[in-house]
């Protein structure tokens, strides 16, 4: 199982995550640390999936993860999720690098 770096500084410097409601903080931590989650944040999932996982209602996911926008981009025809500066919060060492290239071509 990868490890995923989740800044701890994310709770006390980060405005718009401050601002985030129960549910949105829990969804967005689940979006950066489920084992779907690519090297590079770009990941194939499907609602139903979420849903079971993260426990949250199906009916709600539409309107949270449109809510994380600008941070969290979901592309519902595809059943696809970007978690953006996802990469960037990650290791740089090149081994990482590579497999976040190879995510984007698979």
């Amino acid at each position: 199982m990868p490890e995923r770096g989740f800044a701890s500084e994310t709770w006390d410097s980060d405005e718009w995550f401050q601002e985030l409601s129960r549910d949105q903080r829990y969804l967005f931590i689940y979006l950066w640390t489920n084992n779907h989650c690519t090297p590079a944040g770009l990941y194939h999932i499907t609602l139903t999936t979420i849903s079971f996982e993260a426990k949250v209602s199906k009916e709600e996911l539409p309107e949270l993860l449109n809510s994380l926008s600008p941070k969290v981009i979901w592309y519902p025809n595809d059943s696809l999720v970007w978690v953006k500066n996802f990469i960037k919060r990650q290791s740089k060492s090149s081994k990482f690098l590579a497999a976040a290239a190879k995510s984007l071509t698979s």
